[in-house]
């Protein structure tokens, strides 16, 4: 199996559910590094929360929010971003539909939200924010509070052409700038390397690792992973809590028992 680069979500898929990376998935990843394949991430996630869960892993590559914001191999940085104004169109749509909904919008260095996201882990730090003026800079992304399986669609057919909405955990909903995704995130770390998508292996465990599975060389579902995840991916590794991604490693690419 000829892989030169690894791509891998990081919540549900690397790291534990408590978010924390174990020493054994750390050393397996840097041995792999050591024989020149590349580690990088591809995460729903902003870079200060991202390097701060993963730890002593160092990647030679990283995709953020869901391909907005990339980082090549040569720490070029290229971005997929919605505009302050974009952002605040976009919640007046929503809010058409849904007058109740809560927003938080995730701009450079901050996440900006009007309800408490205290809560959510790696988001404790976030700055309350009643949207009556329009951020400045860019928004990465537009996150729905609390979204119903059937709003999904509905509110997909109301956003502007330069948005999409994906479902992000159990209630929540990312609305991104159009083209923004994981695996255009992948395409665009692995070009930056000179490495061929079919040398990639890719693992995920939730609906926005789909497409980056299936266009990847080998796609790896945790065993976690939600059923349509699994059926999208070539094979399935154990779990996150088991180090699933680091055992699949160790045994087909490092060729440890």
């Amino acid at each position: 199996m000829d892989i030169r680069m690894i791509a891998v979500d990081l919540d549900g898929t690397l790291l534990h559910d408590d978010k924390t990376v174990s020493a054994y998935t750390v050393d397996v990843l840097r041995r792999c590094q050591a024989r020149g394949i590349a580690v990088t991430f591809a995460t729903a996630r902003e870079p200060r929360v991202a390097l701060r869960f993963a730890g002593a892993i160092n990647p030679d590559a990283a995709s953020y929010y869901n391909g907005a914001r990339v980082v090549g191999f040569d720490g070029t940085q290229t971005y997929n971003a919605l505009t302050g104004a974009q952002a605040m169109e976009i919640m007046r749509i929503v809010c058409k539909y849904r007058p109740e909904e809560k927003f938080a919008l995730e701009l450079d260095g901050e996440m900006r939200a009007n309800f408490d996201m205290s809560f959510v882990r790696g988001c404790e730090d976030y700055v309350p924010d009643d949207f009556s003026h329009t951020p400045e800079g860019r928004v990465y992304y537009v996150l729905l509070d609390r979204v119903e399986p059937g709003d999904i669609e509905r509110i997909a057919d109301m956003l502007p052409e330069y948005a999409m909405i994906r479902p992000c955990e159990a209630t929540m909903a990312l609305i991104i700038p159009r083209g923004a995704d994981k695996f255009d995130g992948v395409k665009r770390m692995a070009e930056s390397g000179g490495i061929p998508l079919e040398n990639v292996a890719a693992f995920g465990d939730d609906m926005t690792d789909v497409e980056m599975l299936r266009g990847c060389g080998v796609g790896v579902a945790v065993e976690n992973a939600k059923p349509a995840v699994k059926a999208a991916a070539d094979c399935v590794c154990a779990s996150n809590e088991q180090d699933g991604v680091a055992r699949w490693l160790a045994q087909n690419v490092l060729g440890e028992e």
